[in-house]
C-alpha cells in the first residue's frame, strides 16, 4: 500500500465516522466462527450509542437493558440458522440516557468461516412515535391499517392499531390480520367486499359498509374508506385504511325508518339549483295522508292542493328557500279527499359549495291542535267579554266602564268634546225587593237594562255601576243641551210605560244625575260629581234629571231621617261643648266629598257625612266641668275626655238609622301609627271613615276658635296635616283632602 492509498483509507474511515455521526448507523463486521468469535470491524464513533465519549471503545453487551438481553440470544439463534436478524433492544448508556437501538444483519459464510455483517441505529424516536401512536390508536375506536395487497390477492397486513381486536374480536395466534379480516366476513356480505377489492384493483378510492362475524360470535356493521397510494413494480398495492364499528348508528337509522313509518310527520329534503329547477331529494312514507291520496299513489303535485286562500303563502315560502332563510309556516291544504288540513312546514337550508340550496323540513298534520287554538280563542274572547259584562242585566261592569271614561276622555280632549257621565238610579227599588222579593228585584233590572241600552247610541257605554244603579258614557257630546237631553232620554225611557212583572203592571221612576267631564278631570272626579247630582234628584223628589253645576246645590243629603237624626244628636253634643253648629257640618259635608275623592260609593259617602255629624256624639255624656275646662286637663280627666268615643259608639248602636255610623265614631281618634285610642289600630285596619272624619275633623277643629285656644290660619292647618301624615293621619286622606279643599278654592295658594 502506497502512502497516497494509506491517505484514501484514512480520509474513507473519517467519512465513515462522520456518516455514522450524522445519521446515527453504525456498520460493524463480527467474526462468528465458534471459538473465533471476535469484532473484525466497527464504524468508529459508534459508542455515541451508549453515550460514550469520543475514542472510548465500549463493549455493547455491558450496556444492553436486562430485560432485553434475550435479543441478542435471538441475534446467535438466527446466526447458527443461517437467518438474517432485525432487533430492538434497550441500551443504558454511560451518560445515565437509555436508547433504543436497532440491530439489522445477516451472517455470510465462506471457506467454512462465519462472518456478520450488520448495522447498529438509533431508533429512540421511532419508538416514541410508535408508542404515541398505539396509545392514540388505543383509545379510539376506528382501525387504521396500511395493507400490501400481492398480485395473488393476498392481503399482508404491514400496519394496524389494537382496534382491529375490538373489530374482529380476539384473533387466533399466527393468522395474518388480512386473512383474519376476509375470513370474518358475512356470507351474505361477501359479494360487497368483493366489489370494494375490485375497486381497489382500478385504482379507486372505495367506501363501503359490509358486515362482519367476529371471532367472539358477535355481528358486527363496519364502515371502510381506503385509497391506493403505491402500485409497484411488480404489481402489488399498497394502501392506508381506516374501518369503524358503526353498527350502533346502522342500529340507529333502523330505528329511524322504523319510527318515520309510524309518525304521521313528514321529513322530506329539497335541493334548490342556480338554474331555478328543484330536485326532490328525499320524502318519507306519509305525504299521501297529507293530501288525501291513498297509498303509494304517485304524480300528485302538493302545490295544486294548498288552499287557495293560502297560495300566497306557498309563494312566500318558496321565495324564503331560495334565499337560504328558515321556514315555520302554518297553511291548509284541500286533500284530494275533498278534506281541509292544517299543515304545519317547518324547514331549514344550507347553501352548498356548488350553490346548491339544501332545503331539510317537516311537515305536520295540525289540524286538531289548529282548531283546538281556534277554539280557545273563541273561549278566550268569551271569557274577556264575560269579565266585562255584568251577569244579570247584560251591560258592562264597572271595570270595563272605568278604563272606557278613561280612553274617551283622551279622545274627547283630542277633539274638543266633552265626554257626560250619567248616573241612573231605580227609585224605591229597596222597597221593591222587600215586597216582591229579589227574584223580581232582579228581573225589573234586567228590563230596566233593555230599556236603557234601547235609549242610547250604539257607540255610548252603558254599564251596571252597582246594585239598582247604572251609569252611561256619553262619547263626543258637542254640548250640554245634549248631554241634558240624552239623559232625559234615559228617564223616560223607563216612565213612559208601566214594567210587566209577572203579568202585573208596576210603575218604575228613575232619578238621573249628570256631570260634564273636565279637561283636568280624573274618572274619579266627574263621578263623583255626577253621583252628587244623581243625590240632589232624589232629594228633589226622584224620577227627575239633575245637572251637577258649580255652586248649585248638588250634594246628596242621604236618607233625610237619618240626617236629621244625626244633625239633632250632633248639634245637641256641640252645644254643650261650646262647639258652633258650622264646625260640625263643615266635617259632615268635607268628609262625604273626601269619601267620593278616594273612590268610595256614593252610599259610603252618606255614612261619612253621617259619621261627621255624630263622631262627637258622645261627649253628650261627659261632664261639663271637662268639656268647658279652659286650661289643659291632667291625666284622670283625660281618661274621661277619651271615653267619649266608646260612649258615642254606644249611643249610635242604639239607632238603626245611625249604626253604619258607629265603627268611624269609636276610631275617629286612632292614629295611623298605632298611637291612638281606644284600641291603638294601625294603618288600613282603621275604618276608611274612622280617617277621613280624623282628619277633616283636626282640620276644622284648628280652622276653629275654641275655649283653650285661638283658630289657626288656612295655611297654619294644611301645614299640620302635612306635618302629620303618615303619623297621625293617613297620607292618603290627607292627599284626598286637600284636592277637595283645592276644588272648592280654598287651597289654590297654600296647598
Amino acid at each position: 500500500m502506497t502512502a497516497d492509498d494509506e491517505v484514501d483509507h484514512v480520509a474513507l474511515r473519517e467519512l465513515l465516522d462522520r456518516t455514522a455521526q450524522v445519521t446515527r448507523v453504525w456498520h460493524y463486521i463480527w467474526d462468528g466462527q465458534r471459538g473465533r468469535a471476535g469484532r473484525v470491524y466497527f464504524t468508529p464513533g459508534w459508542g455515541a450509542l451508549v453515550g460514550a465519549s469520543v475514542g472510548d471503545d465500549p463493549t455493547l453487551a455491558d450496556h444492553v437493558v436486562a430485560a432485553d438481553r434475550g435479543q441478542l440470544d435471538a441475534i446467535r439463534d438466527a446466526v447458527e440458522r443461517g437467518a438474517a436478524w432485525d432487533v430492538e433492544f434497550r441500551l443504558l448508556g454511560l451518560d445515565g440516557i437509555t436508547r433504543w437501538a436497532r440491530d439489522r444483519g445477516v451472517p455470510d459464510t465462506q471457506d467454512g468461516q462465519v462472518r456478520l455483517y450488520g448495522s447498529l441505529s438509533d431508533v429512540s424516536d421511532d419508538v416514541d412515535r410508535r408508542e404515541t401512536i398505539r396509545q392514540i390508536a388505543a383509545t379510539i375506536d376506528e382501525y387504521y391499517y396500511t395493507d400490501l395487497v400481492h398480485p395473488d390477492g393476498r392481503y399482508e397486513t404491514l400496519f394496524a392499531t389494537d382496534a382491529v381486536h375490538r373489530i374482529l374480536g380476539p384473533i387466533p395466534d399466527g393468522l395474518p390480520i388480512g386473512d383474519a379480516w376476509h375470513r370474518c366476513v358475512h356470507p351474505d356480505d361477501v359479494a360487497l367486499s368483493a366489489a370494494a377489492t375490485a375497486r381497489l384493483a382500478l385504482g379507486e378510492d372505495v367506501t363501503a359498509e359490509y358486515r362482519l362475524v367476529g371471532f367472539d360470535g358477535i355481528t358486527r356493521w363496519v364502515e371502510i374508506r381506503c385509497r391506493v397510494f403505491e402500485v409497484r413494480a411488480d404489481g402489488s398495492m399498497m394502501l392506508h385504511g381506516v374501518a369503524q364499528d358503526v353498527t350502533a348508528r346502522r342500529a340507529s337509522e333502523d330505528r329511524l325508518h322504523e319510527i318515520i313509518a309510524t309518525i304521521d310527520e313528514v321529513l322530506y329534503t329539497d335541493e334548490y339549483h342556480p338554474d331555478g329547477s328543484i330536485i326532490e331529494a328525499f320524502l318519507s312514507d306519509g305525504w299521501h295522508r297529507l293530501v288525501g291520496a291513498p297509498a303509494g299513489s304517485v304524480g300528485v303535485l302538493w302545490e295544486d292542493h294548498i288552499h287557495p286562500d293560502d297560495r300566497w303563502r306557498g309563494h312566500e315560502i318558496d321565495a324564503a328557500f331560495r334565499r337560504c332563510e328558515s321556514v315555520d309556516a302554518t297553511y291548509r291544504m284541500v286533500g284530494i279527499d275533498g278534506v281541509t288540513r292544517w299543515v304545519r312546514d317547518q324547514a331549514s337550508g344550507y347553501r352548498r359549495a356548488d350553490g346548491v340550496i339544501v332545503v331539510n323540513g317537516i311537515l305536520a298534520d295540525v289540524t286538531v291542535e289548529r282548531e283546538a287554538i281556534d277554539a280557545l280563542a273563541l273561549a278566550r274572547d268569551d271569557a274577556f267579554r264575560l269579565s266585562r259584562i255584568d251577569y244579570l242585566t247584560g251591560t258592562y261592569n264597572r271595570r270595563h266602564f272605568l278604563e272606557e271614561l278613561g280612553r274617551e276622555r283622551e279622545r274627547s280632549a283630542r277633539s274638543d268634546q266633552t265626554a257626560g257621565i250619567v248616573l241612573v238610579d231605580i227609585d224605591h227599588f229597596k222597597l221593591l225587593n222587600d215586597l216582591r222579593g229579589h227574584g223580581v228585584g232582579d228581573e225589573i233590572l234586567q228590563q230596566v237594562a233593555q230599556r236603557l241600552g234601547g235609549a242610547i247610541r250604539s257607540y255610548d257605554t252603558l254599564a251596571r255601576w252597582g246594585g239598582e244603579e247604572f251609569v252611561l258614557l256619553v262619547a263626543g257630546v258637542p254640548s250640554l243641551d245634549d248631554l241634558w237631553e240624552a239623559a232625559e232620554r234615559l228617564r223616560v225611557a223607563i216612565e213612559s210605560e208601566p214594567f210587566d212583572v209577572g203579568g202585573e203592571r208596576v210603575p218604575i221612576t228613575v232619578s238621573v244625575g249628570v256631570a260634564a267631564s273636565r279637561p283636568d278631570d280624573t274618572p274619579k272626579a266627574v263621578i263623583s260629581r255626577a253621583d252628587a247630582a244623581l243625590y240632589a234628584a232624589k232629594r228633589e223628589g226622584r224620577n227627575r234629571t239633575h245637572f251637577y253645576r258649580d255652586g248649585s246645590d248638588n250634594d246628596a243629603a242621604g236618607e233625610p231621617v237619618a240626617v236629621r237624626l244625626a244633625r239633632v244628636f250632633a248639634i245637641a253634643a256641640g252645644a254643650r261643648e261650646g262647639m258652633p253648629e258650622n264646625h260640625l257640618e263643615d266635617v259632615a259635608e268635607l268628609s262625604a266629598r273626601v269619601a267620593g275623592e278616594v273612590g268610595l260609593s256614593s252610599l259610603d259617602a252618606v255614612r261619612c257625612r253621617i259619621a261627621g255629624w255624630l263622631h262627637d256624639v258622645g261627649k253628650v255624656a261627659l261632664p261639663e266641668r271637662i268639656l268647658a275646662k279652659p286650661g289643659a286637663l291632667d291625666p284622670e280627666e283625660w281618661v274621661v275626655m277619651r271615653s267619649h268615643v266608646t260612649l258615642g259608639e254606644e249611643l249610635v248602636l242604639q239607632v238603626p238609622e245611625l249604626a253604619h255610623a258607629a265603627p268611624a265614631v269609636r276610631h275617629h281618634h286612632e292614629r295611623f301609627d298605632g298611637g291612638g285610642y281606644p284600641d291603638g289600630l294601625v294603618g288600613d285596619a282603621i275604618p276608611i271613615g274612622a280617617r277621613i272624619v280624623a282628619v277633616v275633623d283636626a282640620y276644622s277643629a284648628m280652622t276653629s276658635p275654641r275655649v283653650y285656644s285661638a283658630a289657626r290660619t288656612t295655611d297654619a292647618a294644611i301645614a299640620e296635616l302635612k306635618r302629620c301624615a303618615g303619623g297621625h293621619f293617613d297620607p292618603s286622606v290627607v292627599a284626598a283632602f286637600l284636592r277637595v279643599l283645592d276644588a272648592a278654592g280654598i287651597t289654590r295658594e297654600s296647598a
